[in-house]
């Protein structure tokens, strides 16, 4: 019988065996070269060069250091990307998909030499795309051949080190893998004794674009020459940008084999969604089942459709941990990196999909560059303001079709009254109607009510309750937000409104 008792709920591996880092929030104004937005791989990857090259630099983070999606990952680096490089070609040519697989490289090298320093149990390991189904093999063997082309060092096997039955698929040695958030914490402690300051539980309000530049935050002002934004999902250019991108969620687990433990590797299935799978200090890491951000009514459903999986495929002793996080789908297969669109202070970097430590260093090194002013060949590749190819636009429509249809699907949908809260039990969540507007109410274990806008406040889309997560989630374009209405996750710059519940049914506003 699966054993779970004693089962990390939403907590990562990777959280859950590293201590907090103790960075103080920001407390004064601050003048300096360049801030950064976003203490995850991106941004401290990025500040460490800048700051070798001699520039100021001050990272802000919302949350702790490492916590956010970096520290959400599976953690797999490879230079086999989420895009297959059939596509890659097909949008970009031969000359962008060996652009890509050599930033890819870069990326990877980048890391080795870092780890080096870093006590963060770096592993080379084969990476595997394989498939479990027969008529997928041609598509494979067709993807072997762009990616040998793309100078990816690949080649087909037969059989693929794991305990069932594959139909073959494509080997890449020299993979890695590694913990990241020790990572990340080994760089910030470098970046600490190298003079950059690092802020914790300080959030980014606005940002005013000039010569200076002002980040307004909660806590107070920083100026700067330059502003990058490495948020995950950019909280600037409220829609150039994020009609480009879908959010989605995708799920982990962390698991011990009764059995044999397969060969070490990385190994990526063909499915739809697909699965993909690493090792770490004796724990099977497994994950999948994405599916669009606030799409699912029942987002427990996405871990029971994981665990079976798992249980199908693997001897399993126990569940040690589980947890969820978000990838960003760019509509034309790359990430967008450079300079924000209609700015000449301010770099996003977004769009990672399930490669975000490789993406995530791409953009730290580029970005870097950039503002370094030092000549970069993947700058075009990667340019947020790019030409989309033709290829891309069914993609874009697909994707951006949610935003139109639930902003009427919020206004026509006949939504609880009052009265249904009698109903709500704890740990639920629900929309609710009060007079012309729509509350978004959860139920917390002590039977306390917590209202908040279900509005929200990024382009004005109604947040659906994730059950899994206990968390306010937008369909349109990714926001989360707690109970309470703080931010999770962008775009969105602004927290829910809250409303006090008084009586279960009399409700009052309540100062945000």
């Amino acid at each position: 019988m699966l054993r779970i008792t004693e089962m990390k709920l939403n907590v990562p591996y990777w959280i859950s065996t590293t201590r907090p880092p103790n960075y103080r929030p920001l407390s004064e104004k601050l003048s300096v070269d360049v801030v950064i937005v976003g203490a995850g791989i991106t941004g401290l990857t990025t500040a460490i060069r800048l700051r070798e090259a001699g520039l100021s630099v001050a990272i802000i983070d919302q949350f702790k250091l490492a916590a956010g999606e970096s520290g959400h990952t599976t953690a797999h680096l490879t230079e086999m990307v989420d895009t297959r490089y059939t596509a890659i070609e097909a949008k970009y040519g031969s000359e962008g998909a060996q652009l890509v697989a050599q930033s890819s490289r870069a990326a990877m090298t980048w890391i080795e030499e870092r780890s080096l320093r870093i006590i963060c149990d770096y592993l080379h390991v084969p990476g595997y795309l394989y498939t479990q189904n027969s008529h997928q093999r041609h598509e494979l063997e067709k993807e072997l051949r762009h990616a040998q082309k793309a100078g990816v060092d690949a080649k087909w096997v037969d059989r693929v080190p794991l305990p069932f039955k594959t139909e073959g698929g494509i080997m890449i040695p020299a993979q890695a893998q590694f913990h990241p958030r020790k990572y990340l914490l080994g760089l910030a402690s470098q970046l600490e004794t190298e003079g950059c300051q690092i802020f914790q539980n300080t959030r980014a309000l606005n940002l005013k674009e000039g010569e200076p530049c002002r980040l307004i935050t909660d806590r107070g002002v920083i100026e700067a020459g330059k502003v990058v934004f490495a948020t995950h999902t950019p909280s600037v250019n409220r829609m150039r940008l994020h009609t480009q991108l879908a959010a989605y969620r995708t799920y982990a687990m962390a698991v011990r084999l009764k059995a044999a433990v397969p060969d070490l590797g990385l190994f990526w299935d063909t499915a739809e969604p697909y699965h993909y799978t690493r090792s770490q200090n004796g724990l099977w890491i497994i994950g999948g089942e994405d599916h669009k951000t606030g799409n699912e009514s029942n987002t427990e459903n996405a871990f029971r459709r994981l665990e079976n999986y798992v249980r199908e495929h693997y001897v399993i002793d126990s569940v040690d941990y589980r947890w969820s996080g978000q990838i960003l789908e760019p509509v034309d297969g790359l990430p967008l990196i450079g300079r924000n669109p209609d700015s000449k202070h301010v770099f996003v970097a977004a769009g990672f999909s399930g490669n975000g430590m490789t993406f995530g260093t791409v953009s730290g090194l580029l970005i870097s560059d950039l503002i370094l002013g030092i000549e970069n060949p993947w700058a075009a590749l990667y340019d947020p303001l790019r030409v989309k190819p033709i290829a891309s636009l069914k993609e874009f429509v697909l994707e951006n079709v949610d935003y139109p249809r639930t902003l009427i699907k919020d206004r026509i949908e006949k939504t609880a009254e009052l009265d249904a809260l009698d109903d709500l039990h704890v740990g639920e969540g629900q929309l609710v109607k009060k007079g012309n507007q729509t509350l978004a109410v959860f139920r917390d274990e002590q039977s306390n009510l917590h209202g908040v806008s279900a509005t929200c406040t990024h382009l004005g889309c109604h947040v659906q309750f994730n059950n899994a997560e206990q968390s306010w989630d937008c369909p349109c374009h990714g926001s989360r937000f707690s109970v309470n209405g703080d931010i999770l996750n962008g775009p969105a710059m602004k927290r829910l409104q809250r409303f006090e519940l008084i009586e279960q049914k009399k409700m009052k506003k309540k100062a945000a």
